[in-house]
């Protein structure tokens, strides 16, 4: 089960949702009722070692609590994923990386039936928690008839603060001095009206080797 947790790091002390094996549903106050939307997470694993053929890891919106992304068979899930069977990094001393290529991309989920698009050139990065460290990733999903536009960002450091973290969330535009973008405007189909309207920000992380710790996860309402 998921937990809270304490974690002295970066000269703060802050508390952080630790995750094995495990998933999070959060239904937004907005509920559907968006045009644009940024969901961001301050993250950071436990590992020490290469998760080789890691399972999955999964950020975006869903369409309620049950049959979320990390359930048997999801109901409508559209966002950012990392596919099983990817090597998840430790081999740098500051960070912990998500590979690039075609190992992390964006995902559409009705029903269990994958459409996948797009895909990150860089890995990403994830602080280390050995290190103290925390980084940013950042996911903006626009709507459209029938295509919605998704985007990704990933911190360029390992050591992303919570002021950090509120800057890249209530910017305009994701501020390239903190970050740097991975896919730009991937255009997929998504039918809410017939599979489930999107209320709900979906983690999940299905690793068992490692934990993976969310010290901040937030969206913003940009349309």
């Amino acid at each position: 089960m998921a937990s809270i947790i304490e974690r002295t790091g970066n000269g703060e002390t802050e508390k952080r949702l630790s995750l094995n094996a495990e998933q999070i549903g959060r239904s937004i106050s907005i509920g559907s009722q968006w045009q644009k939307i940024r969901i961001g997470v301050r993250w950071s694993c436990t590992l020490t070692t290469n998760y080789v053929s890691s399972p999955a890891l999964y950020l975006g919106m869903c369409s309620g609590t049950t049959n979320m992304i990390g359930d048997t068979t999801p109901q409508h899930f559209v966002g950012w994923h990392m596919k099983p069977d990817s090597t998840v990094s430790a081999s740098n001393t500051n960070y912990i990386s998500i590979p690039g290529g075609t190992s992390n991309s964006m995902l559409v989920n009705v029903g269990g039936v994958k459409t996948v698009a797009g895909f990150n050139v860089n890995p990403l990065n994830v602080g280390r928690v050995s290190r103290g460290g925390a980084a940013i990733m950042v996911l903006e999903i626009t709507k459209g008839s029938p295509n919605f536009l998704l985007s990704n960002w990933s911190s360029s450091g390992y050591l992303s603060t919570p002021s950090d973290f509120l800057t890249v969330m209530q910017a305009v535009a994701v501020p390239t001095s903190i970050m740097s973008a991975r896919i730009s405007g991937e255009a997929m189909a998504v039918d809410e009206a017939t599979n489930g309207y999107l209320d709900t920000i979906n983690f999940a992380w299905q690793g068992v080797q490692g934990d993976f710790e969310l010290s901040d996860i937030a969206y913003t309402r940009l349309a």
